[in-house]
This record gives structure tokens, sequence and C-alpha cells, in this order.
């Protein structure tokens, strides 16, 4: 979704307020005072909080359908659909922070707005799927081991990216993403090799 300058500004300053103090920091006072600027001056790109919730969750939902486009590359592997998924999502997550945390504690976001909540989850629920089925492709094409369950493997996979996350947004985005879960992969590839 296109924004202008200072809509890009706000949404951001939410982003850091929500990692710092959680959704209920955020006040149409708070940002302002975060900006520098007056309430006001903050209802003339928004109508009000909950229409600061609705641009967020567009780009929630965008950013989420880019990196669903990554389980669909005809011609790829299962194993390379996952390393594609594991790394790019490092790559994205890195270039959005603030983005990607609120992604990722969409929950916890969204727990006043029942419709954005649900719409999201289906949208991490799809993932899921697609995660899956790229998983079961991989055992099939002899690149993953047959002998862990699905649900384990998919622990291994996305726990272990969803642990390195939580890592770096509780470091303040200290380390650099992608190259450590470039780092990680290769350990991974170590655990699910036949």
């Amino acid at each position: 979704m296109k924004h202008t300058k200072r809509q890009k500004d706000i949404l951001d300053t939410v982003m850091k307020i929500i990692q710092q103090e959680g959704p209920d920091g955020v006040t149409i006072h708070a940002i302002a005072s975060a900006l520098s600027l007056t309430d006001p001056a903050i209802y003339r790109h928004f109508k009000s909080k909950d229409d600061i919730f609705v641009y967020l969750f567009q780009d929630m939902v965008e950013a989420t359908e880019t990196i669903s486009l990554f389980y669909t590359q005809p011609g790829k592997r299962g194993i390379e659909i996952l390393e594609a998924i594991f790394l790019q999502a490092a790559r994205i997550d890195s270039e959005n922070a603030f983005l990607s945390y609120t992604i990722m504690n969409f929950e916890m976001v969204f727990k006043k707005y029942p419709e954005m909540n649900q719409k999201i989850r289906e949208l991490r629920m799809g993932d899921t799927r697609n995660g899956m089925a790229a998983i079961e492709r991989a055992i099939a094409e002899g690149d993953i081991r047959s002998d862990i369950a699905i649900t384990s493997i998919a622990a291994i996979v996305f726990g272990s990216y969803q642990g390195l996350f939580s890592t770096w947004s509780t470091q303040n985005f200290a380390f650099n993403l992608e190259e450590a879960a470039k780092g990680l992969w290769p350990d991974i590839l170590k655990t699910l090799k036949p």
C-alpha cells in the first residue's frame, strides 16, 4: 500500500511503540510526542487510531503475501523452497524490523481487532500448509529424512527461525539477522539430511 512520507513515519513510530510498550501504548498522543508533532497533526494523516491499525494491517497482509510467494517456485525442489523461505524471510525481516516484529506478534497487536487478527491468522495458516507441503516434497525427493515426523521437521525448520528472530528482536535488532540465518541453515540441513 502506498503511503505518504508522513504516514510511513507515523506507521513506523506505531510499530516501534508496539515493540517497546505493546499495543496498549499506542495512543495518538504517544505517536505525536515521538514524532515531535501535535495530536491534531496525526489526524491530518489518519482519521483515528483505528484507521492507523487498518493501515498497519494492510501492510502486514502485503508483507505476509510477499513471503508466501516463495512457496510457489516452479522447478524448485522442496528443500530449495524451504531454504529460500528461511533465508528470504531473514532478508525481508532485516529490511523491515518493526513490521516483522508486528507480524510475528500479530495476535497481541490485533487483539482488539478480531477480524484483522483472523485474516492474518488465515494467511499464516496458509503459510504453514505450504511449509508442510514443501517438507513432504523434500522427503519424497529424498532430501530430508523420512524417519522424523513432518511436524517435528516443521518445528526444527520454522521453530529455529522463530527462535532466531525472537533473539534478534529481544536484543533490539543488534545483530545481522540475515547472516545469522545463513549460518544456521547448514546446521539445520545436517540435522535433516538422510
